[in-house]
């Protein structure tokens, strides 16, 4: 598994100074970055400035309405060189019908981006496992198409109460892509830099090497300190575990 960051923790630092705070990402000793946007750049753009600072692109995440729209993702996934197209939230109103109901919405995503050698994945929060009374997060899994990927935050996961390592085992190969994301422990304020958090690392890592995941982008929603500083402490963490 290699090693990435998604590019939300940096949100200010990004719009204070992009270059700046790429060109620190780069100095902490990484190769990969997961997109959320394009800074206000276009797709070709930005890939220009990740060139530039010798810095490639994990994946990125993408809104429903983006997603759908194929040709684009695709073409925009090309230009930056990334095989991975991740959507990384909904609204209420777009699961209440049920949850295999929605992932038999995204399989034609899924197929048609697979057919172009891009994988599409699913990126979970917390909001996804508690029992609504309709088709849940399990059985989405369960009963759709192998195509549907997942990328695990096992930060979220843990937030809400569920096994981070069982999931991973129960998706596998299905789950090329997961959040590096430690849990506080306070379900209030929930973000804790790698290694200082609840997470079993080491059984997380034994897990991903198991099941073959590809990529863990470091995320934090809100940072417990400066965010290019907790974001450098949680590289630290991780290298300290051999990944780069």
């Amino acid at each position: 598994m290699r090693l990435s960051v998604q590019l939300y923790t940096l949100r200010q630092p990004l719009s204070d100074d992009l270059v700046g705070t790429l060109k620190a990402v780069k100095e902490m000793g990484l190769e990969y970055v997961e997109l959320a946007g394009y800074q206000g750049l276009t797709a070709a753009e930005l890939k220009k400035v990740l060139d530039d600072l010798g810095l490639k692109v994990s994946a990125g995440h993408w809104g429903l309405d983006a997603v759908k729209d194929t040709a684009q993702v695709r073409e925009d996934a090309r230009i930056l060189g990334t095989k991975h197209v991740v959507l990384p939230w909904i609204s209420e109103e777009t699961y209440a019908a049920g949850w295999v109901e929605f992932g038999k919405e995204l399989e034609p995503v899924a197929r048609e981006l697979d057919e172009h050698g891009i994988s599409f994945s699913y990126h979970n929060h917390a909001f996804e496992f508690p029992d609504r009374g309709v088709s849940t997060f399990v059985q989405m899994w369960d009963e759709t198409e192998d195509i549907l990927k997942a990328q695990l935050d096992l930060g979220w996961i843990a937030v809400a109460g569920e096994d981070p390592i069982a999931w991973m085992n129960k998706l596998g190969k299905r789950a090329p892509l997961i959040h590096l994301k430690d849990f506080s422990g306070n379900k209030e304020s929930h973000d804790a830099e790698a290694g200082k958090g609840t997470l079993d690392w080491d059984g997380i890592l034994k897990a991903a090497e198991a099941n073959g995941t590809e990529f863990g982008a470091i995320e934090m929603d809100q940072t417990p300190d400066e965010p290019v500083a907790s974001v450098r402490s949680s590289v630290v963490f991780f290298q300290g575990k051999g990944l780069r």
